[in-house]
């Protein structure tokens, strides 16, 4: 995967941002992790990107594709921003939200 300059330039802030927080409350010796300070691999995000509006997104609120009535997509993939943490927990509950929306159309 290639990072562009916003990539490293939000990297660095965040590693700023981090490496203050951790100061703050008496964190000593921080050593970066990663080439690039702070590491972020392997979790893609936005590829799919949620909006309602199908000119900046490829899902909508509920996961579906726009323009495709029985095709949907859940993942980090559907995140219209990526953020520093695991995005497991949100994956979950973004699948079992869908399942209940899923549920409720078939019923």
């Amino acid at each position: 995967m290639a990072f562009n300059d916003i990539d490293h330039r939000t990297q660095r802030r965040a590693l700023e941002i981090a490496t203050d927080v951790l100061q703050a409350s008496g964190a000593q010796d921080i050593k970066p992790v990663g080439p690039r300070g702070l590491s972020f691999p392997a979790h893609h995000m936005g590829t799919c990107r949620m909006s309602d509006n199908p000119d900046s997104g490829v899902v909508d609120r509920n996961c579906r594709v726009h323009g495709i009535s029985n095709l949907y997509v859940v993942g980090s993939s559907v995140y219209p921003t990526g953020g520093g943490c695991n995005p497991t927990l949100t994956i979950a509950a973004l699948s079992l939200r869908l399942a209940e929306h899923l549920m409720q159309s078939n019923a």
